[in-house]
């Protein structure tokens, strides 16, 4: 039987058609990122984006990097891609639903920024930087040193929204991280819990997880999103002999030339979909609007202090004047 989900994120939505055995599996891996809504076809909303999971020939294909083959009609603002098969299989599935709703999202404003971000009693803490700056396995730390006190937004990648109000929210996506084997001896006990709930589908030097399965290992939960207190950026000690980690509160202007080049594309991958849904660029006034707005700190570590570091990102979201 052919069923119809109406997914959102924020203001973003992607309507999704196939069969109950697998859009079960796909929504629930999207949870708790992306909302769903069922809904009959016949009364389908006034044209969003569309996600039809069938083996039909229907459209032109397109170049999709998402890892199967996707066909476009342009006209209907719909993609059509087989049903990944086993149902659980749909990693590339949610990549091209990531897509579409994140580059609705930057239309709409938000910024992008790698950046892992772990709730702490509910005020967010993201942590920013480069490829292997420690975004995941600090957060892991974190999660893992203070799991009734944490929940998971994002664990690699996050968007960041002014609210109404003061304020910025951070967001988090559906979105598989893949960790290294090297780092895992850093995260002690953790270390077991985390690799018995990995993914098949990871690299040889790596192991592959879904924030769920993250957050069921460490005994913590997942959030779709959080205000956020301060923004986090990573950096490696000079040596591993170092003591300590160690916080230091950036300037606005010290914090706006760190952030700015960190800032990214909504979606790098899918640039086929630039013709018929585009982003706009990454700007300087929205960072330098997050660097007055929210307080930024560097954070000086290396893989031995992780736990450490754990803890002094617990203190900073509760001392006053860090988060705000």
């Amino acid at each position: 039987m052919t069923t119809a989900y109406l997914l959102r994120c924020a203001d973003a939505r992607v309507a999704v058609h196939g069969s109950d055995d697998v859009l079960k599996p796909l929504i629930d891996a999207c949870r708790p990122y992306f909302t769903a809504t069922e809904f009959l076809p016949s009364s389908a909303p006034a044209r969003p984006w569309a996600v039809h999971l069938d083996d039909t020939a229907c459209g032109k294909p397109v170049p999709s990097r998402a890892g199967i083959p996707v066909r476009l009609d342009a006209e209907h603002r719909t993609l059509v891609v087989a049903p990944p098969r086993p149902a659980t299989s749909n990693r590339p599935h949610i990549r091209l639903l990531r897509a579409l709703m994140r580059r609705q999202l930057a239309a709409a404003g938000e910024t992008f920024v790698p950046a892992a971000v772990v709730s702490v009693d509910g005020r967010g803490l993201a942590l920013a930087g480069p490829t292997h700056a420690g975004k995941t396995t600090t957060a892991l730390a974190l999660l893992d040193r203070h799991p009734a006190r944490t929940q998971l937004v994002a664990n690699d990648d996050s968007s960041l929204r002014r609210r109404p109000g003061p304020g910025v929210v951070a967001r988090g996506y559906p979105r598989a991280v893949e960790i290294r084997h090297a780092t895992f001896p850093h995260l002690g006990p953790a270390a077991d819990a985390l690799t018995a709930v990995a993914q098949p589908e990871g690299p040889d030097d790596a192991v592959c997880l879904h924030p769920q399965d993250v957050a069921h290992a460490l005994g913590t939960s997942t959030a779709a999103d959080v205000p956020l207190g301060a923004l986090v950026l990573l950096a490696h000690a000079p040596r591993d002999d170092v003591p300590g980690p160690a916080l230091a509160r950036l300037s606005p202007t010290e914090a706006t030339a760190a952030l700015t080049p960190l800032v990214g594309d909504a979606d790098p991958y899918e640039t086929w979909l630039d013709l018929h849904l585009p982003t706009p660029r990454p700007r300087r006034a929205p960072v330098a609007r997050l660097a007055r707005t929210v307080p930024v700190w560097r954070l000086t570590q290396t893989l031995h202090t992780l736990y450490h570091s754990a803890d002094l990102l617990t203190e900073l979201a509760a001392a006053p004047g860090g988060i705000r």
